[in-house]
């Protein structure tokens, strides 16, 4: 229906077109019949004259062609063509439309399983009561033990030895109460240490010495008298 619309309103617009060109158009004007051409001698004194341009008024100019007749019909043309370029390309496509239209109806199969029978459950016998004997007195709870005493400081450490310089460098840490002294001993002889009262004690020596073997030690002393020591021994070559 759309398509036949554009193609009667495209005929309907050119037809129009023609006949308003038609019915519009003026009627031409008659040539004048005698058309007076300058002499050529018309000016003895301007030799140019006969050359020169004559007045617009005279000249015999065309009517402007006219462009809403085109521009009409052009416009007619595209809807006659679009009408029917519609109309071809609805024909040719089937109608799947009406096709789908009509649901095809689902089937579902449903299977019946019968309904299990539940066993059938015995009744339980009454159970004959036992004797009752009497409980056996239970043990005497243990005694908890006694807490275990905090053991002496922990000293923790590495040596070494290069070009006759001994490094030492150690850790002391305290297990129950703070640190009370550190002692740092050197073939016997004290090399570094003091008193203190942290709970880590961190700490080093670099002494110059001979070439052979050498002993260290390191001792730590807490608040409630506990010693540990710490050995080495390291050969400088």
């Amino acid at each position: 229906m759309l398509w036949a619309a554009l193609v009667a309103g495209g005929v309907a617009i050119v037809s129009m077109a023609i006949f308003g060109a038609r019915l519009t158009r003026k009627p031409e004007d008659d040539a004048p019949e005698d058309f007076a051409v300058p002499a050529l001698d018309a000016d003895p004194n301007d030799p140019w004259s006969a050359w020169k341009p004559r007045p617009f008024e005279e000249l015999d100019r065309p009517p402007r062609p006219r462009l809403w007749p085109v521009m009409a019909s052009l416009t007619g043309l595209v809807l006659v063509g679009g009408g029917l370029a519609g109309a071809r390309n609805t024909i040719s496509q089937p109608d799947v439309q009406a096709a789908d239209s009509t649901p095809e109806p689902f089937m579902i199969e449903v299977k019946v399983t019968p309904t299990p029978t539940p066993p059938i459950t015995p009744t339980p016998k009454p159970a004959t009561p036992r004797p009752q004997t009497a409980a056996a007195p239970q043990a005497a709870a243990a005694e908890p033990a006694a807490p275990a005493a905090p053991a002496g400081p922990t000293i923790t450490g590495s040596v070494s030895c290069a070009a006759n310089k001994v490094k030492l460098s150690f850790v002391a840490t305290a297990q129950g109460s703070n640190l009370s002294y550190i002692g740092v001993y050197l073939d016997g002889k004290v090399t570094g240490g003091g008193p203190t009262s942290a709970q880590r004690y961190e700490g080093g020596v670099e002494r110059q010495t001979t070439a052979g073997p050498h002993d260290l030690e390191v001792s730590a002393q807490d608040k409630a008298g506990k010693v540990s020591r710490k050995q080495w021994r390291v050969n400088c070559a």
